[in-house]
């Protein structure tokens, strides 16, 4: 997307070097030249347009990349088992692992890209909100299976492993849970808002 930001800015200023050359060189009669700069006119203005509807499409396929990105993390949270004595540990153990591989594959990848948006705008406090509360919720499941890999490895105890609280269960996550909901909703209605912008424009 930089490449397609960079053709716009560097059409948008030979549009308008070659506009005011061609003005200049009309005023003196010189028409060969005249025509050519006129032609890099045309074809730059061309570029610019080309580049700018491609950079908002590309712009739009990341903001829905990232919305669902961060869908399938919290969908993902229903895989969590807790451990109370009954389910076992390897099962949760498995499944905190794999809503971690969601957010490296779905979530970390999709804000990768988080550069295309404004930062004054208010799409942008919704974009860092999500991120930053899917983060903390990521590194509290970190904490959580890096506790049950030291108990496979027998560091901790049986009982330790059967009392330990799982973080990704406390207030603090179920806090952060809520703020990235409230994200992603902010995130979905601006999706809406350029659907609906889409169709007026048809």
């Amino acid at each position: 997307m930089r490449v397609q930001k960079n053709i716009a800015l560097l059409s948008v200023a030979i549009t308008i070097l070659s506009f005011v050359g061609a003005i200049i060189l009309n005023k003196k009669s010189i028409v060969f030249w005249c025509d050519i700069l006129i032609g890099f006119f045309s074809g730059s203005l061309f570029s610019f347009a080309v580049a700018i509807i491609s950079y908002h499409g590309e712009k739009g396929r990341v903001l829905k990349d990232i919305y669902f990105g961060c869908i399938d993390y919290q969908t993902s949270f229903s895989l969590i088992l807790f451990y109370n004595g009954t389910a076992p540990i390897d099962k949760v153990r498995e499944n905190i692992k794999a809503i971690i591989e969601c957010f490296n594959t779905k979530v970390h990848y999709s804000f990768s890209r988080i550069n295309l948006f404004c930062r004054r705008s208010v799409l942008w406090k919704s974009l860092e909100t999500a991120w930053d509360c899917a983060r903390k919720i990521y590194l509290l499941l970190v904490d959580d299976y890096d506790f049950i890999n030291e108990y496979y490895i027998k560091h901790i105890t049986d009982e330790e492993m059967k009392n330990y609280k799982f973080k990704c269960t406390s207030d603090e996550c179920a806090e952060y849970m809520k703020q990235l909901n409230t994200a992603i909703g902010q995130l979905e209605n601006c999706i809406y808002k350029e659907k609906e912008a889409k169709k007026n424009a048809d």
